[in-house]
């Protein structure tokens, strides 16, 4: 195209970065594109990590059985999994509201019984392990469990530390006073478990210490579901319901558990992408008040062009072709820009 050929012929290498304008208006839009790629990479890749520290604690879906407990637990899976191929794997647990004491320091917890033998298909909170071994096969002598280092730090405990589990049930014979049950338990391990609540309330033992904790038996009273893409975990946990029945099933996702943080970032991600994009348009701005005073230096050419015979809008196509040409250089600076220093907060971070 002549008006492509007759715009890079104008603007020039020389004449494009030897004009400190325009090599500031270039500048602006590099920089405002970086910063808009850095931001969406750090809001995405928070996004990521905290999905995946919860579906590493918690699992894609939870089917918990209110009122009784789940006995035939291999029978419903086989059912559901027949209903929805997509869910791929199960493991039975049992979670408990309890007491961790030690040293004299109690703190409000949440046990997690898991199922030696199962949790590996739903979990990945061995891998979360940050001092200490993830051991859940019984001991005779020391009970091992594992708790969040949050929880070690408000205890003051190691690995190697023994703390008592207090289980408030209710008292048989008085309708306002408990009859506690305790167990003492060695740690085994501690967990970084990627989110402060999980750290500080999360105590992980195994199936049978916390069923014989709670007195229940070989029962349990939750299932968790693997599914295929744990993405389509809110659209499946209606589904599966209605096909128990609804009461007493109850459902959670891993989205759930967490629905208004993660909800609050997604809101987040946009409104810092608008706020950045300002950045992008202003340095737009630029490039087009650079290309104006472009226009203006080059009255003497445009006089040439249309003496010999150019059209006004082959004159316009060719500073416009100017304008893209900055624009793209601006663009695609920034884009290596925001990719560098993306590359390096992921180095730094690691």
């Amino acid at each position: 195209m002549l008006s492509v050929w007759m715009s890079i012929r104008l603007l020039g290498l020389k004449k494009t970065f030897g004009d400190l304008t325009t090599v500031l208006a270039i500048f602006g839009l590099c920089l405002g594109v970086g910063c808009l790629v850095v931001a969406m990479s750090v809001f995405s890749g928070f996004e990521t990590t905290l999905k995946s520290a919860i579906i590493d604690v918690a699992g894609h879906l939870v089917l918990i059985k209110k009122g009784s407990d789940i006995k035939t637990y291999e029978d419903l899976y086989s059912d559901i999994h027949k209903k929805f191929p997509e869910v791929k794997d199960y493991s039975p647990f049992v979670s408990l509201d309890a007491v961790a004491a030690s040293g004299g320091k109690i703190s409000g917890v949440r046990i997690e019984g898991l199922d030696p033998a199962t949790y590996k298909r739903v979990l990945n909170i061995k891998k979360r392990t940050f001092r200490g071994e993830f051991i859940l096969e019984n001991n005779e002598i020391e009970k091992p469990v594992m708790i969040g280092k949050g929880l070690a730090r408000t205890l003051n405990v190691d690995v190697g530390d023994f703390i008592k589990l207090i289980l408030p049930n209710p008292s048989k014979t008085h309708s306002k006073k408990f009859s506690p049950k305790l167990k003492k338990f060695k740690v085994a391990g501690i967990l970084d478990l990627g989110k402060h609540e999980y750290n500080e309330r999360i105590v992980v033992t195994s199936l049978k210490e916390t069923q014989a904790l709670a007195g229940t038996g070989e029962n349990v009273t939750c299932l968790r579901l693997q599914l295929q893409n744990p993405d389509h975990a809110t659209k499946l946990a209606p589904q599966i319901l209605d096909y128990l029945g609804g009461y007493p099933f109850w459902t959670r996702t891993w989205y759930e558990i967490n629905q208004n943080l993660l909800s609050a970032l997604a809101i987040e991600k946009i409104v810092i992408f608008l706020v950045v994009l300002v950045m992008v348009i202003a340095a737009a701005f630029n490039v087009a008040s650079t290309l104006y005073v472009k226009v203006i230096n080059r009255y003497s050419d445009i006089a040439v062009l249309k003496a010999l015979g150019a059209p006004r809008t082959f004159i316009i196509r060719v500073f416009a072709w100017q304008g893209l040409v900055l624009g793209f250089i601006g663009a695609t600076f920034g884009l290596g820009l925001g990719f560098l220093l993306a590359k390096g907060f992921q180095w730094l971070q690691n």
